[in-house]
């Protein structure tokens, strides 16, 4: 279970430094462009979902300790279902801001973290593979957490 508040950590971390004001000179776009970018917004929003993503996860600790400890198949299979809805959700809220986002960088960088969820959630094909959630912090992860971290 370790792992699985290893990924909750990272997730948190994802966004710990929280969304500023792009308006600066790192942004490389004339006022016009600056005007349209809504960087800040969708940094906002993502930052929540990421939150909710990982306030839920930890919510589904006891369900999977439970299942784990008890030996029930059905119980092992709710928690299962369970993480793999949350992660879809999860996946699903900041992909719908990379849709939203203006900001090349950031569409691409909440785009890749969509995407490793994606791979994720795939690769959880029995209970036991929930100990995998630990090896979340994947190169492609690292790079768009960092581009989030320097654009928020």
């Amino acid at each position: 279970m370790r792992r699985v508040l290893a990924l909750a950590a990272l997730a948190a971390a994802l966004f710990a430094a929280g969304c500023g004001d792009t308006n600066d000179s790192t942004t490389g776009g004339s006022p016009a462009t600056t005007l349209a970018d809504n960087t800040k917004e969708v940094c906002a929003a993502a930052e929540k979902a990421i939150a909710d993503g990982t306030t839920r996860l930890g919510g589904e600790m006891g369900r999977i300790a439970t299942a784990a400890a008890t030996g029930d198949a059905a119980a092992k299979q709710q928690a299962l279902d369970s993480v793999k809805n949350l992660l879809k959700s999860w996946s699903t809220g900041v992909r719908a801001e990379a849709d939203r986002a203006t900001n090349p960088e950031l569409k691409q960088a909440l785009t890749t973290f969509s995407a490793e969820v994606d791979k994720m959630d795939a690769s959880l094909t029995s209970f036991d593979k929930l100990k995998d959630l630990g090896n979340f912090e994947t190169p492609e992860i690292k790079t768009a957490s960092e581009t989030v971290n320097r654009l928020c």
